[in-house]
Order: C-alpha cells, then structure tokens, then sequence
C-alpha cells in the first residue's frame, strides 16, 4: 500500500516560517506541553481510554525529550543542570501516570511546566527591555 503513494507529493506536516522568533517557539513548546498533560490528565481521570490511547502524553514527553537535547551545558553548566534534572522528574512522572493511569503524578508535572513557562516568558520580556515583566 504505501508504495502506491510514493509518488504523491511530499508537503511538511508543519509549516514553519523562514525566520523563527526562537524566544515565540520555546514559550509555544510550554504552552503545547501544558496544553497536553492537561488534556492527558483529564483522559485518564475520565477513564474512557487505555493507556496507548493517552496520545498527548507522547507529546508532552516528545517536547520535554527536545528541551533536554537543546540544553547547552558549555553556556550554563548549573543552570543546564537542574533543568535537566527537572525534565527527568517530569518525565518519571509522566511514566507512572501511564503505566499506572493515575492522574496525580501529572498534577507536579503541570505546576513545573507552567512555573518554567512563567518563568521563561518573564526572562524573555527582560532580555527585550520590555517593561512591566510578570503582571502578564
């Protein structure tokens, strides 16, 4: 079957523009990762779907896997180092949650993702010389 398509033409799944603001992307990463444990959270409490079915829980753990490959260690190596400590928690925790179906580890998970999101969103508004920095 999957020769039958090969000539069909290839388009990227996401379309990315040529200049990438990557202070916009990191915050829409956090946002995407929160967005999806939420959403995992909800499905497991619901208990409507097995575990394979929890689909945004990859997602979130796809991004968390991608923050920790673009950690620079040379620029940073302390900072670098409790933040990549914290993804590993994160996602230990979100591995129990799986292999458990138990919500309460992705409790810990959201309120991380969403104190880095903060935080990052402020050190970004800081590094423009925007004012008025976390009364967003």
């Amino acid at each position: 079957m999957l020769h039958e398509h090969q000539n069909v033409e290839r388009t990227p799944v996401v379309q990315v523009p040529q200049e990438v603001d990557r202070n916009e992307l990191l915050l829409a990463l956090y946002a995407s990762a929160i967005r999806n444990v939420k959403q995992a959270k909800s499905e497991i409490d619901a208990g409507e779907k097995k575990a394979e079915e929890i689909l945004c829980l990859g997602k979130a753990y796809w991004i968390i896997e991608h923050f920790i490959e673009s950690l620079d260690f040379k620029v940073a190596p302390e900072l670098c180092a409790d933040l990549q400590s914290m993804y590993h928690s994160m996602m230990e925790h979100m591995t129990e949650a799986y292999t458990t179906m138990n919500s309460t580890p992705l409790i810990r998970v959201i309120a991380a993702l969403e104190e880095l999101h903060i935080t990052w969103r402020e050190a970004i508004a800081i590094a423009r010389g925007e004012t008025n920095v976390g009364q967003a």
